[in-house]
């Protein structure tokens, strides 16, 4: 089952205002098989023509309890280069839990998962530890 939210948080004018844009989830249970569905030749191409512009772009990371946050700079064209992603990856990773927050100064990309699921995450999208 797939699900979709999007929700405002209104703060007074001295503090942040952040949108969670989209919140995306490809399963409804958190016991999905960690298993992406991609080819070998279909995630070296989803690499070089999207994971590793998004990787680069990356201003911080952050460890979230179930997954990885990756800041990047706000510009015309990171929201949709990042829902274009989101597309795709809950088509091969129904594991994964994508979420989208905008802040005055920042798009956010949260990408969490089950516990197992966490080293895919890593792998794939990078860590605190690995840009």
């Amino acid at each position: 089952m797939k699900t979709a939210a999007a929700s405002l948080i209104v703060t007074s004018p001295a503090l942040h205002l952040a949108v969670v844009v989209s919140s995306a989830s490809s399963c409804s249970n958190m016991d999905a098989p960690i298993a992406c569905t991609l080819t070998g030749p279909e995630l070296a191409e989803r690499r070089t023509t999207i994971l590793n512009a998004l990787r680069a772009a990356t201003l911080r990371t952050y460890r979230l309890p179930n997954g990885y946050a990756y800041d990047f700079h706000i510009n015309p064209e990171m929201p949709a280069q990042l829902e274009r992603l989101i597309a795709l990856e809950r088509q091969c990773c129904q594991f994964l839990t994508f979420n989208i927050v905008e802040t005055p100064n920042t798009i956010r990309l949260e990408v969490t998962g089950s516990p197992e699921a966490v080293a895919v995450i890593e792998e794939f999208f990078g860590s605190a530890d690995k840009p």
